[in-house]
């Protein structure tokens, strides 16, 4: 189970409305996805709260005890919505938990700065820095010349940037009404595409499941049969040969048995971390 959480130092950077297309891009993929809310103000409960039941299903936290939060039973896929308030101790043990980063970066010179400074904190923390939780940066609700001018300059900026969302009212009503671009009609949905693809191929790639290693299926039938060929053999033997004489059991050496490693206990990577609790 892969955990991407939306991270950034500032509120009202888009973190919410990457959330909740993210989660429902996921199930519109036939994905068992959950969208977590860690964030106090508690906006994708609400987006939630408002999803109409024909709408691809998205689901949200099962709470254990009436303290712990846990994903669900059978999910694949977690989504989480963090605040903007997160330092120091606070962000690192967060971040331990989970496996890839978006940080949306928002127009203003104030979000730049903000955000830079963020990801500098980011590239420090041990696990991100070993690339163990892969980090993608987004610029989020850019007015259109922001975007023309960012397209002109060969996708460059102050740190590279995975693809720019421009800003566009159906976010905002999506956002209220609980939907998400990929419940829009195909016409809305393939204008956006170009801006979304990027981000969507990224989280591909970490939603991948690791590649299996290959078995050498071919040589292990040949090792087989040609087993069998030996075994099925009758052994000739040449004039001379003499059979060896029988050895007692006092003359037979003892084999050697070594101890067996002790078994490596298995971690449930099911289980959400337990400082996730409700106030």
């Amino acid at each position: 189970m892969t955990v991407v959480a939306l991270l950034g130092r500032k509120g009202g950077s888009g973190k919410s409305t990457l959330s909740t297309n993210i989660a429902a891009w996921c199930a519109r993929n036939g994905h068992q996805v959950m969208l977590g809310d860690v964030d106090r103000q508690q906006s994708v409960r609400s987006w939630l709260q408002r999803r109409s039941p024909q709408a691809v299903k998205v689901n949200t936290w099962a709470v254990d005890n009436g303290k712990v939060f846990r994903a669900p039973p059978g999910t694949t896929h977690v989504v989480l919505d963090t605040p903007g308030g997160l330092y120091d101790h606070e962000l690192a043990k967060l971040v331990v938990w989970i496996d890839a980063i978006i940080l949306p970066i928002g127009p203003s010179v104030f979000d730049r700065d903000a955000s830079l400074d963020f990801l500098k904190e980011l590239q420090k923390l041990p696990k991100v820095a070993s690339g163990r939780c892969k980090v993608a940066v987004v610029g989020m609700r850019w007015p259109n010349e922001r975007v023309q001018e960012w397209h002109a300059r060969g996708g460059q900026w102050e740190t590279p940037l995975l693809t720019v969302i421009p800003d566009a009212p159906h976010y905002r009503s999506c956002l209220e009404n609980g939907g998400s671009l990929f419940d829009m009609p195909d016409a809305i949905r393939q204008s956006e595409m170009p801006h979304w693809q990027p981000l969507l191929d990224w989280l591909d790639k970490v939603w991948a499941p690791a590649a299996k290693p290959q078995t050498q299926t071919g040589s292990v039938s040949h090792l087989q049969t040609a087993a069998e060929q030996m075994r099925s053999r009758r052994p000739s033997l040449s004039p001379g040969f003499v059979r060896p004489q029988a050895i007692s059991a006092k003359q037979m050496v003892p084999p050697f048995n070594p101890p067996l490693p002790a078994a490596t206990p298995v971690q449930d990577k099911h289980w959400i971390p337990k400082w996730l609790r409700i106030a």
